[in-house]
């Protein structure tokens, strides 16, 4: 995806934004994986259960906002931002309120347009991955997009719920799906878990973890998108 500069001899060419966040993010998402987490698995055949019984290390704190991307394209995010997004999570720091909230809200326009029972043809020649229960673990998030590659219209993945509670990183994986949803919109599906219903998770953990990252203003942004992801 290079284009050669012209007049240079023997140079690599300048690399687009794209290109630069993803060489990036790949960084940190190798140094993520290689913790102590996952240093000693076989990643071809660690199972989500094994995964799903180990605990992970404490991620970002309301003093780690502020990073990560200054604004979002308009009308929609491009490719580069949501990769540096994704980098800004895996080098545990959150994005800033701003960028949180303009997220949230335009989920919420996305989702809201959505009918409670999606239909969905895996395009042919293609596989649907189905994903469950990330529980705020976002090692495994980043885990499963090492081995099976990000969101694309050639790579649809399904997401069934709970992705909050019991884990530290319920806000960093809320926001990676939707800012992967907004990106291919047909080709991300979110499906609402019973993790992400209030009276579930005000007792389960993510109603502290998201007020301690941001405030009660943005906890209420993340329950209105909430309200709106389909069912089925």
């Amino acid at each position: 995806n290079r284009s050669a500069k012209s007049g240079q001899q023997g140079g690599l060419g300048e690399l687009s934004a794209a290109d630069t966040a993803l060489r990036e993010l790949e960084i940190f998402m190798e140094q993520l994986c290689s913790e102590p987490k996952f240093s000693n698995m076989n990643t071809s055949s660690a199972s989500l259960l094994e995964l799903s019984r180990m605990n992970t290390t404490s991620f970002a704190t309301a003093d780690d906002a502020g990073h990560g991307p200054l604004a979002l394209p308009s009308p929609a995010v491009d490719e580069a931002t949501v990769h540096e997004i994704v980098a800004t999570f895996c080098r545990r720091r959150l994005v800033s309120r701003a960028i949180t909230e303009e997220l949230l809200t335009r989920a919420t326009t996305l989702l809201e347009a959505l009918p409670n029972v999606v239909e969905f043809t895996v395009p042919e020649g293609c596989y649907l991955t189905v994903v469950g229960d990330l529980h705020g673990q976002y090692q495994d998030l980043m885990h499963l997009f090492r081995t099976y590659g990000f969101p694309s219209p050639t790579r649809p993945y399904l997401f069934n719920g709970d992705f909050v509670d019991r884990g530290d990183c319920g806000v960093e994986i809320t926001l990676t799906l939707l800012a992967f949803q907004q990106l291919h919109p047909g080709s991300v599906l979110l499906n609402r878990g019973n993790h992400e219903e209030r009276s579930v998770h005000m007792l389960m953990g993510f109603f502290q973890e998201c007020t301690n990252k941001y405030d009660k203003e943005v906890y209420e942004m993340f329950n209105v998108a909430f309200g709106h992801l389909p069912i089925a």
